[in-house]
């Protein structure tokens, strides 16, 4: 619609550009009659009348001359106006155009977005697993093939938590969640590496204590932690009900119901919150985490120890993997085992 504008105004205007050539060549053409008579003055008698010149009467030609001059005034000063209006309009379709070529760069720029926001849509099965697969007893739950097969498995403790995590697929029907599986690793680490986990799921490790609070906050989960003794003795402790809190409380530690053959060495760390080298959390004096070379839910300071410095004979001393429940007396443990199951 701007450019038919455009097209009317410049067509009008050339209209009135041609009437405007057209008395300025009446107008020279009047005068260069005028002139050849004055050139041709001698040979004609002049006329002693004050209304002639060169045999034109001298008042009508100079009121078409002043006529047309005065025509010619009304065009251009009317032309001089429709040249401004045209002018305003052309710095307005400029403007609309410059809006346009924006508003299409916008446009291909959410284009651009939207191709991105779509390639980057879930599809029907991956949302469907990421809400399905919480834990080890899920996928055991949803695939029962996966029966006896211990290993390395991808869970979702929150739908946009991902975690490679060991579960025991044969444990009293399988579906545990394991968070060690031996004592090799160093766990003498800080509260970020407890935090995010550490270490390799296919060998021993620590899930990761926001994993842990994940799996727990909302299904009730059982705890069971399987020992060994250097010598082969074997041993567990199960407890029927076990939670962690989010870090803003410490990771603290509930759980209840025990049952099993070591005895009861982690009710006593009911209800006091996680503490590493670099954050101590214990009610004790000094810190048990750098007393005691571990990351537990230390109070002044254990009855177990089970993240204490690994070492590879039997010894004796608070500093090592142990529950002195069983014993009765704290003597390093070779393999320790701690799995959660909804």
């Amino acid at each position: 619609m701007f450019y038919t504008h455009l097209k009317t105004y410049i067509s009008f205007s050339k209209d009135n550009m041609n009437k405007i050539k057209w008395r300025v060549a009446q107008f020279l053409m009047l005068v260069s009659m005028a002139i050849f008579n004055l050139m041709s003055v001698s040979s004609e008698k002049i006329s002693t009348d004050d209304t002639f010149v060169c045999g034109f009467p001298m008042v009508t030609k100079m009121q078409e001359l002043m006529l047309g001059f005065t025509e010619m005034k009304i065009d251009i000063k009317f032309l001089k106006k429709k040249i401004v209006h045209l002018s305003k309009e052309v710095s307005y379709l400029r403007k609309a155009n410059k809006n346009l070529r924006e508003g299409h760069r916008r446009l291909n720029v959410s284009l651009k977005h939207l191709k991105s926001t779509c390639s980057g849509v879930m599809k029907t099965d991956e949302i469907m697993k990421r809400l399905s697969l919480k834990d080890c007893a899920s996928i055991l739950k949803h695939n029962p093939k996966t029966r006896g097969k211990n290993g390395v498995y991808t869970i979702y403790p929150e739908f946009n938590t991902k975690a490679e995590v060991y579960c025991d697929m044969t444990t009293e029907g399988g579906g545990w969640t394991v968070k060690r599986v031996d004592g090799s690793t160093d766990f003498y680490r800080t509260w970020k590496e407890y935090k995010e986990g550490f270490g390799k799921p296919t060998k021993n490790y620590w899930i990761g204590n926001d994993v842990i609070h994940a799996l727990t906050k909302d299904r009730h989960q059982g705890l069971r932690v399987d020992l060994q003794r250097f010598n082969g003795n074997r041993g567990y402790a199960k407890y029927s009900a076990f939670y962690v809190g989010n870090e803003r409380l410490g990771y603290k530690l509930i759980l209840s119901g025990y049952s099993g053959t070591i005895g009861d060495a982690l009710s006593g760390h009911n209800g006091y919150k996680f503490s590493t080298k670099d954050r101590d959390n214990d009610i004790y004096g000094g810190s048990c985490s750098n007393l005691y070379f571990g990351g537990w839910w230390y109070r002044k300071c254990h009855y177990s120890n089970l993240n204490g410095q690994y070492t590879n004979s039997r010894r004796v001393g608070d500093m090592y993997p142990t529950w002195s429940k069983w014993l009765g007396r704290n003597e390093a443990l070779k393999t320790t085992v701690m799995m959660i199951r909804s």
